[in-house]
């Protein structure tokens, strides 16, 4: 048995193989072939430099968004539009000042400083206001609701781990760090609210807040 050299490869295994000859390729393949490898290389690109949103800021605009509509069935619940300002013992704020507040707050961390919205806040009239009427406090939740929607799911995993573009109370943190804390912010003032309904009803009633099935990936068990 041996093996040798010739115009093409040829592997002898007691015989003379045939030599090899290459197949040509037609120009037409060649082109659609570099095609693909450039768009590949396209879209490997823009997956790069535009990274796709992170199921989690989708996840964390949900909570935001079931704690805002916890917020409208609190302000429903009330029999009249004078209750949610109605002041109760202790150092608690009404439920109309929370509306106020978390609104102001939420469209001014995320809206303002991530999304540049241009949102001016006036943190001390949330505070100041007294008595209006709950149509006029439900476009506060509304608009606040669609600026979570707008800028929590585009962040990417960099803008999460950057730092937060304003210092808050003398102290950096980063981004990520940061939303966490405005969720753990809204929920406490939604139980606010609750308590405050609560006192002011008589009513141990829930108003269906903080449910599971409101979260942005609940699906039935039977579906």
């Amino acid at each position: 048995m041996t093996l040798r050299a010739g115009p093409g490869p040829r592997l002898l295994w007691g015989l003379h193989s045939t030599p090899y000859t290459p197949l040509p390729i037609p120009y037409s393949l060649l082109f659609i072939v570099h095609c693909s490898l450039f768009i590949v290389h396209c879209s490997l690109s823009i997956v790069h430099w535009c990274p796709m949103p992170l199921p989690m800021m989708s996840w964390l605009a949900g909570v935001m968004r079931r704690d805002l509509t916890g917020f409208r069935r609190t302000l429903d619940a009330y029999p009249d539009d004078a209750s949610p300002w109605t002041p109760v013992p202790g150092p608690v704020n009404v439920t109309g000042t929370l509306v106020l507040h978390v609104a102001g707050n939420l469209q001014h961390f995320l809206g303002t400083v991530l999304g540049h919205t241009g949102f001016v806040r006036d943190r001390d009239a949330e505070f100041a206001t007294r008595g209006l009427p709950r149509a006029e406090l439900y476009p506060h939740l509304d608009a606040t609701s669609a600026v979570v929607t707008a800028i929590l799911p585009a962040l990417s995993e960099s803008d999460l781990a950057a730092p937060y573009p304003v210092s808050l109370r003398g102290t950096h943190v980063s981004t990520g760090d940061f939303l966490l804390h405005l969720v753990s912010h809204l929920g406490y003032h939604l139980g606010q609210a609750d308590y405050h309904r609560r006192v002011v009803t008589g009513s141990p009633t829930p108003a269906g807040l903080v449910l599971i099935e409101d979260l942005s990936s609940a699906r039935s068990v039977t579906q």
